[in-house]
């Protein structure tokens, strides 16, 4: 029985869409854009929802829909939940799915002092839905910034 639901979860996880934050490197007062990625394998979710969590401390995000999302007919919505948390929905009033590539646009600034710091960026609480608003497994992969002179 054990040996049945691993097989399941594997073969769950192995057709879920994954969102995946892009890394990168920036200057104090030089923002720098990160994109989410989707690769949705061979369940293409319709909406899509995910938290992104940071160091507020250190960090300003501002969220935008990305080309991928825009291309599916589908907007894009941000609230903080508390500092340093971000739920993002990604959603139309359509069937369409949304195809490989950048769903969201990360513009990522840097309010702390000194450089050589790196911070992770997280994306949690993944959810999908399909055309007919059945639920479609969605993973995250994390993303980080590094502080560079």
């Amino acid at each position: 029985v054990q040996t049945a639901i691993a097989l399941a979860v594997f073969a769950v996880a192995a057709n879920a869409a994954e969102l995946s934050i892009e890394r990168g490197t920036l200057k104090p007062g030089k923002p720098v854009t990160l994109g989410v990625k989707i690769a949705a394998l061979t369940d293409a979710p319709t909406g899509i929802q995910f938290d992104v969590e940071y160091d507020a401390a250190s960090l300003d995000i501002a969220i935008e829909a990305g080309p991928a999302a825009k291309q599916a007919g589908k907007s894009l919505q941000s609230a903080k939940v508390q500092a340093g948390k971000q739920r993002v929905l990604i959603i139309g009033f359509n069937k369409n799915a949304i195809s490989d590539g950048v769903v969201a646009i990360l513009h990522v600034s840097y309010k702390g002092q000194g450089t050589g710091k790196t911070f992770p960026i997280r994306i949690t609480a993944t959810s999908g839905t399909n055309e007919k608003a059945e639920r479609v497994a969605v993973t995250g992969k994390d993303g980080s910034v590094a502080v560079e002179k």
